[in-house]
């Protein structure tokens, strides 16, 4: 999906998993919702080029 953001733009890839019932049930004023998590570990991304007012850098991100 190509998107725009203060006239830069860039593609988005979405992330696709499958999602399960985590058995956690809550309630928040009188509702009741069922918490969910992914069925796959995340992977971990070891370097990601990063941009900020014009500049360039490289950002290590865990995954996690």
């Amino acid at each position: 999906m190509k998107l725009v953001y203060r006239g830069a733009g860039y593609e988005q890839t979405p992330a696709h998993g499958e999602i399960g019932d985590s058995g956690l049930i809550g309630s928040y004023r009188g509702h009741e919702f069922h918490f969910h998590q992914s069925k796959r570990q995340a992977t971990a991304q070891s370097n990601v080029r990063l941009h900020y007012r014009g500049a360039t850098y490289d950002a290590h991100v865990n995954g996690n």
